[in-house]
């Protein structure tokens, strides 16, 4: 099986089409159907994970402004309570 990197580059070889009187193969499209779904879920699977490393740094970075946020601070001193003066 071939990279993703590989296959592009083949796609940018110059080539032109030529009549063939060779049978066509039917495999051949079933394995290229294959290689795509694999392509496609191994992108999707990348995507996802980044996705899911930018959710939990802001997510952290939340958590960490949520305990620095003056009103916080606020409501800690006075246990909770907002109308408390």
């Amino acid at each position: 099986m071939l990279d993703g990197e590989t296959c592009e580059k083949l796609f940018q070889l110059p080539a032109s089409v030529q009549p063939t009187t060779y049978p066509t193969l039917e495999p051949i499209p079933e394995t290229l159907q294959g290689n795509a779904r694999r392509q496609l879920a191994a992108a999707l699977g990348r995507a996802l994970e980044k996705n899911g490393q930018f959710f939990q740094q802001e997510r952290d970075s939340l958590d960490a402004w949520a305990h620095e946020c003056p009103l916080q601070q606020v409501l800690r001193t006075r246990g909770g309570d907002y109308r408390s003066g």
